[in-house]
């Protein structure tokens, strides 16, 4: 009895290795690459939109609507010439205990200043007396120079 179990466990096992060689020929036409890989492709696609529409949701990009209304706050007549600018940058450094240990307890400073200046003439202060008509020439002295503006930063 149990030879005979052994041999038709034999039989059944060469059976499934036949079956399994006769499915899995070489000589059968090849499975095309692209039909193997289609589900591949689908479900890239799939997850490239999602990206897509996630990134839009997280980093949206905004939409520019130009105000058609401008606001005038203020406005000046300034009767001015200015004639120069000046940009000054002047660096200034302190130290502070600087003696033998110097490098170890020692402070130093630096500080950098910029200024700007813008020197002309105001022609706010020229009055009807310092112009003057004489033989179709107009002749007018001009107010003094000075400081227009001061900026420093």
């Amino acid at each position: 009895m149990k030879n005979t179990l052994n041999t038709i466990m034999s039989i059944l096992i060469l059976i499934v290795l036949a079956a399994g060689v006769y499915f899995n020929r070489t000589d059968r036409a090849p499975r095309a690459p692209q039909a193997a890989t289609e589900p591949f492709n689908q479900v890239n696609q799939a997850n490239q939109a999602l990206q897509t529409q996630v990134s839009q949701l997280m980093n949206p990009t905004p939409t520019i609507i130009p105000d058609p209304v401008t606001y005038i706050n203020e406005i000046r007549a300034l009767a001015r010439l200015e004639t120069i600018q000046y940009s000054i940058e002047k660096v200034i450094t302190a130290e502070v205990g600087q003696g033998n240990l110097g490098f170890l307890f020692g402070d130093k400073l630096l500080f950098v200043a910029h200024g700007v200046v813008i020197a002309g003439i105001d022609m706010e202060k020229l009055q009807p007396g310092d112009m003057r008509l004489d033989g179709g020439v107009l002749y007018v002295r001009l107010p003094p120079a000075e400081n227009l503006h001061r900026h420093a930063g």
